[in-house]
């Protein structure tokens, strides 16, 4: 039984035992958190009390500024006072003798003063003048490094333009020379074609008249057939430039060619309506005096020209 009662007791107090280390491990880890929570809400405030600080920067930043303000205001209200302080003082000075030394000794303070306020007011005008400087020099700088750019796209910009110019205006001269060309070209091929319509005319014309012209413009263009052959042998002995030239020459023959039988024709024209009047024999010997001249003249052009490619 006593063992029992032994073992019961000594369960009771292991139990005991138990039952408060449990509780101290609460209490333990009580604290812990506890502390942690203090932790924290200390770092809280220590964050408030910076924010709070930095407010309070600002805050005084501006209370210096509204100071300052409140400055000038004052020293002019001084200022004001002073004069009014003066008038009174003069005004004793009349009355009475005593009252003036008073009074002077006062002013004297009220100068210093007044000087001194004076001095402050310089002094922050003149830092605010040079602060104000700095800024106006800072901002000056900007604008002409601003500036400096801008000139200097603007060049660049000039320089490409200009390029770009040059580039069309080639182009255009070029596109113009072509055109040139081209123009040349069909207009000979109009001449060539108004010729070719003459002919035809003249023909056309010739028909109608009698034998006897027939038989001159067939000596024409054997004449002129003639010619012709005369060219091309020669085309065969030159080298190709003198080729060139030559085509050039028997085109202008060519044409020569075209306008004296155009004139020619014309002539005759003129003269069928004065058959009438004249008689035939007068009429064929001008003719034939005419023809000779024409042909006297074609052939010495055509031998200068032939003596001078030769002699080239």
């Amino acid at each position: 039984m006593m063992m029992m009662m032994m073992m019961m007791m000594m369960m009771m107090m292991m139990m005991m035992m138990m039952m408060m280390m449990m509780m101290m491990m609460m209490m333990m880890m009580m604290m812990m958190m506890m502390m942690m929570m203090m932790m924290m809400m200390m770092m809280m405030m220590m964050m408030m009390m910076m924010m709070m600080m930095m407010m309070m920067m600002m805050m005084m930043m501006m209370m210096m500024m509204m100071m300052m303000m409140m400055m000038m205001m004052m020293m002019m209200m001084m200022m004001m006072m002073m004069m009014m302080m003066m008038m009174m003082m003069m005004m004793m000075m009349m009355m009475m003798m005593m009252m003036m030394m008073m009074m002077m000794m006062m002013m004297m303070m009220m100068m210093m003063m007044m000087m001194m306020m004076m001095m402050m007011m310089m002094m922050m005008m003149m830092m605010m003048m040079m602060m104000m400087m700095m800024m106006m020099m800072m901002m000056m700088m900007m604008m002409m490094m601003m500036m400096m750019m801008m000139m200097m796209m603007m060049m660049m910009m000039m320089m490409m333009m200009m390029m770009m110019m040059m580039m069309m205006m080639m182009m255009m001269m070029m596109m113009m020379m072509m055109m040139m060309m081209m123009m040349m070209m069909m207009m000979m091929m109009m001449m060539m074609m108004m010729m070719m319509m003459m002919m035809m005319m003249m023909m056309m014309m010739m028909m109608m008249m009698m034998m006897m012209m027939m038989m001159m413009m067939m000596m024409m263009m054997m004449m002129m057939m003639m010619m012709m052959m005369m060219m091309m042998m020669m085309m065969m002995m030159m080298m190709m430039m003198m080729m060139m030239m030559m085509m050039m020459m028997m085109m202008m023959m060519m044409m020569m060619m075209m306008m004296m039988m155009m004139m020619m024709m014309m002539m005759m024209m003129m003269m069928m309506h004065l058959h009438m009047f004249i008689s035939y024999k007068v009429f064929y010997i001008l003719l034939v005096i005419v023809l000779l001249v024409i042909h006297s003249i074609i052939f010495d052009t055509f031998v200068q020209i032939f003596i001078h490619l030769t002699l080239k």
